[in-house]
Parts: structure tokens; sequence; C-alpha cells
């Protein structure tokens, strides 16, 4: 009876412990809600030795690094030279 007893209070810990958990959010939604990638980002490198196996501190990461090869800068433009007349 002691068994029954250990293996019930063990499934029932796991199943509570199963609904506590979310899924995690892709790394497009991270993209597209980069305040909310900044915040968890910054959660996890609070504590990076519980969270960096954590999938959203994972899909976070990868979001921001994707992030790197958009640039918003605008295009560069050249003075033309002193001198030089300008062409039309």
């Amino acid at each position: 009876m002691p068994n029954f007893t250990l293996l019930c209070g063990l499934a029932a810990a796991s199943l509570l412990t199963a609904c506590g958990q979310k899924d995690p959010k892709t790394v497009a939604y991270y993209a597209a809600n980069p305040a909310e990638r900044d915040a968890v980002l910054a959660e996890c490198r609070n504590n990076p030795g519980k969270l960096k196996d954590d999938p959203n501190c994972m899909n976070a990461s990868d979001s921001s690094i994707q992030g790197w090869g958009k640039a918003t800068l605008p295009p560069v433009t050249f003075a033309p030279k002193p001198g030089a007349a300008a062409s039309k």
C-alpha cells in the first residue's frame, strides 16, 4: 500500500508540473516582438545556470542573431568630388 501512495503522489506531482509549463514561443514570434525578446534575453542572462537550456531563451537568442543580418541603415551615398561638375 505505501508503494501505491508513493506512486499516486509522484503521478500527481508530475501532472502539476506539466500543467505549469507553457509552450515555448517561436523564433519568428520573438523576431516580430523585439521588446518581449529583449525582456526574455535579460532574464536569461540574469540566470544562465538555470535558463541556458530553456527553449524560450534559445529561441529569443536565435531571433536576435537572425536580426543582425537585416540592416535597417539608409543606403550609403557619396558626396561629389570637389570641383567636379554634377552630371545629370
